[in-house]
């Protein structure tokens, strides 16, 4: 077995640490708070990537998506049509509605929706807020 097929079996990790030591550099804990969600946020990337961090903290992007209690629109309204009344808001740290809404998706400027889970998988909730009207709403699938 030549050296180059020696070297591949070591495992990543360990490669990268010896790696590390070698140039005298040290590798950030990981974090230990971890959203049960994966979540990490921002900030775990932050650490080796400052630079890029920084400039995608100016970004609209930056903005587009994130938690649902960190860009909690709360309100509440009746939906016209089908007489069913919607309530956003928050309640022992858990953003809810008809669900409990896990992500936000819209940085405000235009609109912003919710995301909540059911069996595992992410779905849009059905109400949007709607910035230039200052409303809350059905999203456009929901609008009939």
């Amino acid at each position: 077995m030549s050296c180059q097929q020696k070297l591949m079996r070591i495992p990543f990790a360990s490669l990268l640490l010896f790696a590390t030591r070698l140039l005298g550099q040290s590798i950030p804990p990981l974090p230990t708070n971890m959203d049960p969600s994966g979540y990490v946020g921002n900030e775990a990337c932050a650490r080796c990537h400052s630079s890029i961090a920084e400039s995608y903290k100016r970004a609209a992007m930056a903005r587009a998506s994130g938690p649902a209690e960190a860009g909690l629109i709360s309100g509440d309204f009746t939906h016209e049509k089908s007489a069913v009344h919607y309530r956003i808001y928050s309640e022992n740290g858990r953003v809810s509605g008809k669900r409990q809404l896990l992500f936000y998706i819209g940085s405000g400027r235009r609109g912003r929706s919710y995301l909540f889970a059911t069996d595992g998988l992410l779905f849009e909730s059905p109400v949007n807020w709607y910035a230039d009207e200052h409303v809350w709403d059905m999203t456009p699938a929901y609008q009939t």
